[in-house]
């Protein structure tokens, strides 16, 4: 995967399953998703050649019209078809935490898969991932 220099006064900012790369750093955001009670893969893309020192983002799902309770959700982290984690928010006792980083490195040509499920299925309420990081050649 080439990577393009870009100016410092530069700004990108893309959504969607893929990771995008700007210079040494990289992202993926996975947008809104509504909660559905079976699992949804919201976040799908091969790593670069080089390692990726990232954190993944798991936010809870919650309605932002309204301060009202959530949902309980677990998202389910993949690297090439190998589930590395289960991660569980909870936004709708407020009794767990609502959003949870977790420290991950990618290695190279890597699938990494994100997927949510939720303990109900609405589209009033909505969440995100976010993958941050920085490639090693």
């Amino acid at each position: 995967m080439a990577k393009t220099k870009i100016g410092s006064n530069a700004s990108f900012l893309s959504t969607g399953k893929h990771l995008s790369i700007v210079g040494e750093h990289c992202y993926a955001y996975s947008g809104t998703f509504v909660a559905t009670s079976a699992f949804v893969e919201i976040i799908n893309f091969q790593s670069p050649k080089g390692y990726i020192m990232s954190t993944i983002s798991c936010n809870g799902l919650v309605n932002p019209a309204d301060t009202g309770p959530g949902t309980n959700s677990i998202f389910k982290i993949e690297l090439n078809g190998i589930i590395v984690a289960y991660v569980k928010v909870e936004t709708s006792n407020e009794s767990m935490p609502s959003v949870i980083d977790l420290d991950c490195l990618i290695p190279p040509l890597t699938e990494v898969t994100v997927s949510v499920i939720s303990d109900q299925a609405t589209t009033d309420k909505v969440g995100t991932v976010t993958i941050t990081g920085r490639i090693y050649d």
